[in-house]
């Protein structure tokens, strides 16, 4: 050999192993972008340098950029080099595991290593005992996922199956107990069947444990299980029934939360319950519900004094102190930061003449229910025209009316959105509403219509033609039918029937029509289908 290229080769010889001693080095002192860049030199050098290729691939591992794709490429180089050493296919099964799209493969590879390398490997144990825990154990893909991805799905999940889904595996506790937006929002509306106390720092539910079917059982479960989750968390939004145990864990926590819904159905609450909780707890509530039974005037008094921060209410089966008169009701301080009210199914129409008072910042008001619609005075509409800054409103029922005062309240007051999707009217009283509406959003029929559009309001009548059209006037229809009736005759006698006259024989007209429309039926069914009636 010539010298020269001896003396060369024997240069690049020491150059790759100083390189491969110092990435080691830099390796296990943590320095992994240097150790990478070490061992890539070395490889530049000797492209089928076994121990560089291992070691880039153990780097590479632990970088989080575009160079950790390389790992599974050096390992499987350096497999092809020496396919008969155990450690390389340990080192392949931990770069395929670190891809959640690979994991049968990795399993694949390793089984099929056991029969590749020698029977001495000092790795043979290792990859057989590896083996099968990797075939007993099923891959978590969910838990794999990034924290936001999981807050994501398991939020389209009632509150039961979530704390179920706690009980799947460690792994899945582990991994869902430390997303806290997971359990800020808790719901009980669908707590009352299955509610069961576990012994951990959270309550668990348990479909094969007993069943709770008694009221008392159920209130206190829930009552504890809300205990349990306050003290883990700061809750934000909350569903539950108002209750006297749920009551005294509330004002024993005294959480900060922003959303409310008190659930109770026909059941009245407690006005002095309300009163002790808002006074409590209500500082912090931006939005409330009660889907109980309440008296509105109450509530209002409480929540100017100890809500400051209310902005939505939503009231469910309200009714009216029909023993209070209007001038100790005008009385009523107002609640400046509500600006969304919606009453449903609620019985109090004399209110009206003092919403507005109540509520002076009033921008969206949605009236649902036929209890409060249909009976519908002018203080309704009264209340409508004196709410001066209301630009959204929303009316639903299912009884048809017409629009005359709903009409003249267009005309001297513009809304930014009417929604009248499920508020039926006559085609009178919508084409009237169409005419005068000459701004905002109109929503029916399933469809927005932008009222100041020339194409949407034509868009609009030809709908409103489609769904209510003009019916023809008495005299017209009873023609078409007395018509359509000699039509249906002619087509008897045609078939060679005998008629009686309907004068002189009616009953007998009328059995004989019957039978002609079941033989005519048969006839046809025969003909289209080739069967028997």
């Amino acid at each position: 050999m010539n010298p020269t290229k001896k003396k060369d080769t024997m240069k690049n010889n020491w150059n790759i192993q100083d390189n491969i001693e110092i990435g080691m080095t830099q390796f296990y002192e943590g320095q992994i972008q240097d150790a990478y860049t070490c061992f890539t030199t070395a490889l530049n050098l000797d492209p089928n340098n076994e121990t560089a290729l291992t070691f880039r691939a153990k780097a590479a591992l632990q970088l989080y950029d575009h160079r950790r794709n390389t790992a599974l490429e050096d390992i499987e180089l350096a497999l092809k080099i020496n396919p008969f050493k155990g450690q390389l296919y340990l080192l392949e099964n931990q770069i395929l595991l670190a891809h959640h799209d690979k994991y049968q493969e990795a399993i694949k590879r390793l089984q099929k290593s056991q029969f590749k390398i020698f029977h001495n490997d000092p790795d043979i144990r290792h990859i057989r005992k590896l083996v099968k825990e990797l075939k007993q154990k099923q891959m978590n893909y969910v838990v794999q996922m990034p924290p936001e991805v999981i807050h994501t799905i398991f939020t389209l999940l009632p509150l039961r199956s979530r704390v179920q889904c706690l009980a799947v595996s460690c792994q899945w506790r582990n991994t869902l107990s430390r997303i806290p937006d997971l359990w800020r929002d808790l719901d009980y509306s669908q707590q009352q069947e299955e509610v069961v106390i576990g012994n951990d720092d959270m309550m668990m539910m348990n479909s094969h444990r007993s069943t709770v079917t008694t009221p008392h059982y159920w209130e206190a479960s829930i009552a504890a299980s809300l205990d349990r989750f306050m003290q883990w968390l700061d809750i934000r939004k909350l569903t539950v029934p108002l209750t006297m145990n749920i009551v005294e864990k509330l004002i024993k926590r005294r959480p900060e939360l922003v959303e409310v819904s008190f659930l109770g159905g026909m059941v009245t609450i407690d006005p002095l319950v309300l009163q002790l909780v808002m006074r409590e707890i209500g500082s912090t509530w931006r939005k409330v519900e009660f889907d109980s039974a309440i008296k509105p005037f109450i509530f209002y008094h409480a929540a100017s004094m100890y809500c400051p921060e209310l902005t939505e209410l939503t009231i469910h089966q309200g009714h009216l102190h029909h023993n209070m008169p209007n001038s100790v009701a005008q009385l009523l301080r107002p609640i400046p930061t509500l600006t969304t009210l919606c009453l449903c199914h609620c019985n109090f129409s004399t209110m009206f003449t003092i919403i507005s008072q109540i509520c002076p910042e009033l921008t969206d008001l949605t009236m649902e229910s036929s209890d409060q619609l249909m009976y519908m005075t002018m203080d309704f509409y009264n209340m409508l025209r004196k709410a001066s800054k209301l630009k959204r409103l929303t009316l639903r029922d299912r009884f048809p009316k017409h629009a005359r005062d709903l009409i003249e309240v267009i005309r001297v007051k513009s809304f930014e959105w009417l929604d009248i999707n499920n508020f039926p009217l006559t085609r009178e009283g919508i084409l009237g509403l169409v005419e005068v509406m000459q701004s905002g959003i109109l929503k029916c029929y399933s469809r927005t219509f932008c009222m100041d559009r020339p194409e949407a309001r034509k868009t609009l009548k030809q709908l409103i033609d489609q769904k209510q059209p003009v019916h023809p006037p008495h005299h017209e229809r009873d023609q078409q039918h007395y018509q359509g009736a000699m039509n249906f005759m002619e087509l008897l006698r045609s078939t060679g029937r005998e008629i009686p006259d309907e004068e002189e024989d009616e009953e007998g007209f009328h059995d004989q029509m019957n039978l002609a429309l079941d033989d005519l039926a048969e006839e046809f069914y025969y003909a289209q289908y080739g069967g028997v009636w």
